[in-house]
């Protein structure tokens, strides 16, 4: 018979965290990683300890820049929420393992461009919403068609005017 362990789930949301408690990192086990709404202003290194994130909810806070080890998050195939920070880039290298991600939301940063796709790696291409909104002031998404007005992109999608293709 087996047996199914549920989810482990943390929710830190509106707790008025500055900084993450060392504590979640020891957590190897956490699935779904609720830290919106908070203070935070920058994520430790640590973070790509939790190898076993699908769902990572980072919105609402004031992160200017994601740490390296973010990468190291291979399994993160639901959900990256980053909406309404205040990141400027975003590092090529960040999304390479993702291959699985579905869910992105980058809007309300300072955002120009994504990290490119390059031959061995296309962090794209699971992704069915990549939701950037033209606040971003993102004007281009790699291997894909984008306008300004655009709210949600489906990479590869045909509807939006030629000359915004990547």
């Amino acid at each position: 018979m087996k047996v199914e362990l549920p989810a482990i789930e943390l929710n830190c949301w509106r707790q008025g965290l500055r900084e993450l408690p060392d504590e979640i990192f020891s957590r190897t086990d956490i699935e779904t990683l609720n830290a919106s709404e908070n203070r935070l202003t920058s994520l430790p290194e640590a973070i790509g300890n939790l190898t076993e994130l699908h769902t990572l909810d980072l919105g609402h806070n004031r992160l200017a820049d994601l740490p390296e080890s973010l990468g190291r998050l291979h399994n993160l195939s639901y959900y990256l929420y980053l909406h309404d920070n205040k990141l400027t880039r975003l590092r090529d290298s960040l999304f390479v393992s993702m291959k699985r991600l579905r869910y992105l939301n980058v809007s309300g940063n300072r955002l120009s461009r994504l990290p490119e796709s390059t031959e061995t790696s296309n962090p794209w291409r699971s992704c069915t919403r990549i939701t950037t909104l033209s606040s971003s002031c993102l004007s281009r998404l790699p291997g894909s068609r984008l306008c300004a007005s655009c709210t949600s992109v489906t990479p590869g999608c045909q509807r939006c005017p030629e000359q915004f293709v990547a």
